[in-house]
């Protein structure tokens, strides 16, 4: 049998299964109202976090600036005519 690995993050509440991790992160949603950018992973100690996901951030932060609708127009210089 293998020995476990530390846990790099220790501070990080340990899920033993992905649906315990799934279920907290749910009600800490519910709660706070928050927390788009969190996600769950596997962690090397063989337990479930809740952390940062990068990709979620970079996707919200892309429909952030995103143009919604009609484009700004561009301003176009006149041109006088010659009499």
């Amino acid at each position: 049998m293998s020995k476990k690995k530390p846990c790099p993050t220790p501070t990080k509440h340990c899920h033993p299964t992905e649906d315990a991790a799934y279920a907290h992160l749910k009600s800490h949603r519910a709660t706070l109202g928050g927390g788009r950018d969190l996600d769950v992973y596997r962690c090397v100690c063989a337990c479930w976090h809740i952390g940062k996901s990068q990709a979620k951030l970079g996707e919200r932060i892309r429909q952030s600036i995103r143009p919604v609708g009609r484009h700004r127009r561009r301003h176009t210089r006149k041109v006088k005519k010659k009499s």
